[in-house]
C-alpha cells in the first residue's frame, strides 16, 4: 500500500484454546476463521511476509484457509506459551528480515482497524521502537515493533514475554490511543466470546467434517 511503511507480520495462533474448546487457530467469528481475518486484513495495510505459527494438529486445515495467500509461511508447533510461540515466529521470519516493522498480534481477538494499523505502523519512525494501541485506556494488539527488538527471541535462553520487549523500549515506546474496541477485547474463553459476539464458539475444522 503506497505511503505505508514496509512490515512483516506474525500472527500468533499455537494456543490449544483449552478454556476455548478447542485451538483457536480454526475459531470462526461471524463464520469466518479468526487466523483467515487477521492475514486478509494484514494484507491490506501491505504486510509481506505473514508468518502464522498453529497447533501441528490443525496444520492442514490452517493450510486450505490460507492457501490463497502465497506471502503467508505457516508453521506448525507445540509451544509452551505466547512467548515461545512468538521465539518459533521470530525465528522462522529470520535474524535479518527484510522489513524494518513487524507487526505481531495473537490470533484470538477480532482484527484490529486498517486505520489502526496503519497508525501503529506510522508512529514506528524515527526514534521510535515500538507502539501498541490503547482503547479508553486499556492496552490490547496488535503490537508494531523495529524488527531489531526480536532479536531477544532468537537465542537458546527463556524467551521472554512481549510486554518485558515492550517495557524494556522505554521512551522509545508509544501507546496510541485509538477508536477501535477490537483491539481491547481478546477472548479467552468461550464465556467471553459469547458476552462478546452473542454466540459460543465454533470451529471450522469441525465444521467441515
Amino acid at each position: 500500500m503506497s505511503g505505508v511503511p514496509a512490515a512483516a507480520a506474525l500472527v500468533l495462533a499455537a494456543g490449544a484454546g483449552r478454556r476455548m474448546g478447542g485451538p483457536k487457530a480454526v475459531l470462526c467469528v461471524e463464520g469466518l476463521p479468526l487466523v483467515a481475518q487477521h492475514v486478509a486484513r494484514l494484507a491490506e495495510v501491505g504486510c509481506s511476509p505473514v508468518v502464522v505459527v498453529v497447533p501441528p494438529q490443525v496444520h492442514g486445515q490452517v493450510a486450505q484457509v490460507l492457501a490463497s495467500w502465497p506471502y503467508v509461511r505457516l508453521v506448525a508447533a507445540e509451544t509452551a506459551s505466547q512467548a515461545h510461540t512468538l521465539a518459533v515466529a521470530a525465528r522462522e521470519l529470520g535474524p535479518e528480515p527484510a522489513c524494518e516493522r513487524v507487526v505481531v498480534t495473537p490470533v484470538d481477538l477480532v482484527p484490529a482497524r486498517v486505520e489502526t494499523l496503519l497508525a501503529l505502523l506510522g508512529a514506528v519512525m524515527g526514534e521510535v521502537l515500538c507502539a501498541s494501541p490503547t482503547y479508553r485506556g486499556q492496552g490490547g494488539h496488535p503490537v508494531v515493533l523495529r524488527a531489531a527488538l526480536l532479536e531477544a527471541y532468537l537465542g537458546a535462553g527463556e524467551p521472554p514475554p512481549l510486554r518485558d520487549v515492550l517495557e524494556a523500549a522505554e521512551q522509545g515506546r508509544v501507546r496510541l490511543e485509538v477508536e477501535d474496541p477490537a483491539v481491547a477485547r481478546d477472548f479467552d474463553t468461550a464465556e467471553e466470546l459469547l458476552r462478546a459476539t452473542g454466540r459460543g464458539p465454533t470451529f471450522w475444522a469441525r465444521r467441515v467434517r
